[in-house]
């Protein structure tokens, strides 16, 4: 009998964004691989299945996606309600922390708050206030650099800058998993906001620390990414998240579709428990 899979995301989400997850192209696996895959928008309609996967596109996932898949025999991510800075970082600081060193200004909110001004009419995410520290990260050289307006914005949030360096260069790790199944890589820069524009060939596979490990386990993550450094030899989270994206023209390239294929079997990690 067909393993019959359920992917429940935000009722504002629409069928024609969904190639732009990575979760879409996990989904064409499985049902390559003989598995009924259907997709949910909102909690009105409950689909049977063996399994559903809350795909929920917001920081903060309101508890009536919790309650909804909790109707399922398995339930994937369902114990990560809040993704915000305030509750997975461990380098925050305060107004009158007492530090010495460079810190960075960030969104509290994953991706800058864009799902939230997507999704959210009137959410607080989508005012003007301190537009240039929402949309961006801001390293400034000390704690008495933070503009007094970034401490009273409740969107935003300080921590230390831990970057991790080797020469000329800046490193950060992304470890992404889905059960069993996972990737770790590790990859350089010349800037010290790495991103995909400014990353560079310098790409390394590597083991992923017991001290991730454990943040996941207490995180609740079922499935998602982190990322993270290695900084004065100790790992460091810097962001997770449970709704990665995808660039749909990179799906085709062999190395993508096998990194892809081995996360998919992931999902048999819950199914044979």
């Amino acid at each position: 009998m067909a393993r019959r899979i359920v992917l429940v995301f935000h009722e504002k989400a629409t069928r024609s964004g969904l190639p732009h997850y990575l979760i879409y192209h996990l989904a064409k696996v499985w049902a390559e691989s003989g598995s009924e895959v259907r997709i949910v928008f909102g909690t009105k309609r409950f689909v049977p299945a063996d399994l559903a996967i809350l795909h929920i596109d917001l920081s903060v996932v309101d508890e009536s996606y919790v309650e909804f898949v909790s109707r399922y025999p398995i339930s994937l991510n369902a114990g990560v309600r809040d993704i915000r800075k305030t509750a997975t970082s461990g380098i925050l600081l305060s107004q009158h922390a007492e530090y010495e060193g460079p810190v960075i200004v960030k969104s509290n909110l994953n991706c800058g708050g864009d799902p939230e001004r997507r999704y959210l009419a009137g959410h607080p995410a989508g005012g003007t206030r301190n537009r240039d520290f929402m949309r961006g990260y801001k390293i400034l050289r000390s704690i008495e650099e933070v503009p007094p307006d970034v401490w009273a914005d409740e969107r935003l949030v300080v921590e230390r800058f831990v970057p991790e360096r080797e020469g000329d260069k800046f490193y950060v790790r992304h470890y992404m998993f889905l059960g069993d199944r996972f990737t770790c890589v590790r990859k350089g820069s010349s800037k010290p906001i790495i991103t995909v524009a400014t990353s560079s060939e310098d790409r390394q596979v590597i083991p992923v620390p017991p001290e991730m490990e454990e943040k996941r386990k207490s995180l609740g993550f079922d499935y998602g990414k982190f990322d993270y450094v290695e900084h004065d030899g100790r790992p460091c989270l810097l962001d997770a998240n449970k709704t990665m994206g995808a660039v749909p023209s990179l799906m085709n390239i062999k190395a993508y579709k096998e990194s892809l294929r081995n996360l998919a079997l992931g999902l048999d990690h819950y199914f044979d428990s």
